[in-house]
């Protein structure tokens, strides 16, 4: 015979019919979305009852006949409800990567597609010589690193310079960043200072990141950095270093990135639902913002440090200074 229990959900609402094990069988609508509720199993009087969060209010959903048919409606009801608080968080999660990750990433190709548009097509030839393609001033790693073919001798070649990559807009990045470091999930504060703020990209298995480190300690009584850990250079080895941090609670998290950055700490595959969330979020910005390489520091203006300079204590404070004087 086929049963004509029914217990299911409806966007926000819970519709409850035990037509076939239930005594009273009536039906119930439950909204899960305004009222908070808990289900209660009363084996003695086989029965199962509601109790609303707001109110305190307790009700009888249904009786039934014995404990057993009673333990399987309740079982059935505990089920629907993890159902939903699932796609609740989902949905949560979802809403948030949104606004931290896609949200910017529209604004910038939009912007990307106007500067494209008048963007012109003429450009002269020039002659670039070998020295000058390997030319190692960047102090970071690229985050794409093309193979470079043998050098065909006479080193000169002629090329056409690539047209210059258009940088984000300053004010969305920044209000983009802000939103990451709102949500607690994305980056790791590593100090609170009451000069401004420093956002920074670092993969913990890249050598300018390392050693960035120790510059970074100089300016952590003067600035609160905020910590946003990628996986461009590095790929799996990365995010196996940073699993048992994404993997923790946001309390831990400075102390186990200063393990992580240091190499003390021995790669784990230690995987978690955050902690692939967090790197491919990360991950995703870092390239639709066209940063080259990490580390990638960023001041509280939007504005990135120069790939030219070198990233000491001294220079990042003082392009900080400068940075805040063109902004007055």
């Amino acid at each position: 015979m086929k049963s004509n229990d029914n217990v299911r959900v409806v966007e926000h609402s819970m519709l409850v019919h035990f037509g076939s094990t239930g005594e009273s069988q009536k039906i119930s609508t439950i909204d899960l979305a305004t009222q908070g509720v808990s289900f209660c199993l009363q084996k003695n009087d086989r029965a199962i009852s509601l109790q609303r969060h707001d109110t305190g209010a307790i009700q009888t959903i249904e009786s039934f006949a014995t404990e057993q048919l009673a333990s399987a409606g309740f079982a059935h009801l505990q089920h629907q409800l993890n159902r939903y608080a699932r796609k609740r968080r989902f949905a949560a999660w979802y809403k948030g990567t949104i606004k931290w990750a896609l949200g910017p990433l529209l604004a910038f190709i939009f912007v990307v597609s106007l500067n494209s548009a008048v963007t012109t097509t003429g450009q002269p030839q020039r002659a670039v010589t070998e020295a000058e393609l390997v030319d190692g001033t960047q102090d970071r790693s690229p985050a794409l690193a093309p193979a470079l073919a043998p050098a065909i001798h006479p080193p000169v070649a002629v090329v056409a310079p690539r047209p210059a990559k258009p940088r984000p807009d300053s004010k969305l990045l920044a209000s983009a960043l802000r939103d990451g470091v709102a949500t607690n999930k994305y980056s790791i504060q590593l100090s609170s200072g009451s000069k401004g703020d420093l956002y920074v990209f670092s993969d913990p298995l890249c050598q300018f990141c390392q050693r960035l480190e120790t510059q970074l300690e100089k300016l952590t009584a003067d600035y609160t950095i905020h910590m946003f850990p990628v996986s461009v250079i590095g790929g799996d080895d990365s995010q196996k270093q940073l699993g048992p941090l994404l993997c923790s609670e946001a309390d831990a998290r400075q102390g186990l990135w200063k393990q992580a950055i240091s190499g003390t700490r021995e790669k784990q595959v230690v995987s978690c639902e955050q902690a692939t969330e967090v790197l491919t979020a990360n991950n995703e910005f870092f390239r639709a913002m066209l940063f080259e390489g990490t580390p990638v520091i960023v001041n509280a203006q939007g504005q990135e440090f120069p790939s030219t300079q070198r990233a000491t204590a001294e220079n990042i404070t003082q392009w900080i200074a400068g940075s805040a004087g063109a902004n007055r």
